[in-house]
């Protein structure tokens, strides 16, 4: 398929965003990996959001490997720009709902997008602050983890699945009950 190929169809009425997505969520990234899933989505039962500033060096290896990649998607032509690295790491510190408390570096596009929209309009550290009360609101009114596995790590390569948090969904908890029709 040709990403010209993808046509945009109805936009989701946010009040059945919930009721589209629930029967893809999933309590744990062991349930995930017992269906044999390479893509979960997971409601969190307790959630932390938090950052830590990257060093010059990480920064610099960051925009050389951006670099590579665009020079990789595009040889014939000098479309793709590369992607300036964000200038923090963000964590999220999350427990599933078998109990276990986990934490996956947050490495998606948005997120650092976010932050320099903010950044631009607030500053730095008043940025940093609303991008944390952000998704912290999120969390109270509804959100979902997005992952996917690891392309080579993974069980088709016969190995444990490496999870890989690419994306931070806000999707409100139903107020009625979803009917499943099997």
């Amino acid at each position: 398929m040709l990403p010209e190929s993808i046509v945009l169809g109805k936009e989701v009425p946010k009040r059945e965003r919930s009721s589209f997505l629930n029967p893809l969520i999933r309590p744990s990234l062991s349930e995930a990996d017992e269906r044999d899933e390479s893509l979960a989505l997971i409601r969190p039962s307790s959630f932390e959001f938090s950052w830590k500033r990257k060093t010059d060096s990480e920064i610099y290896h960051e925009r050389i490997k951006h670099a590579e990649l665009a020079n990789q998607l595009s040889l014939l032509d000098h479309t793709a720009r590369p992607l300036d690295p964000c200038p923090f790491e963000f964590k999220v510190h999350w427990k599933d709902n078998d109990g276990i408390r986990r934490n996956h570096i947050c490495d998606d596009w948005e997120t650092a997008q976010a932050l320099r929209n903010f950044s631009r309009k607030y500053g730095e550290s008043e940025a940093l602050k609303r991008l944390h009360d952000k998704y912290q609101d999120y969390y109270k009114r509804g959100l979902a983890l997005a992952f996917s596995t690891h392309s080579r790590r993974n069980k088709t390569y016969g190995t444990k699945n490496q999870w890989l948090l690419v994306g931070l969904i806000r999707l409100d908890h139903s107020t009625q009950g979803d009917f499943l029709l099997d």
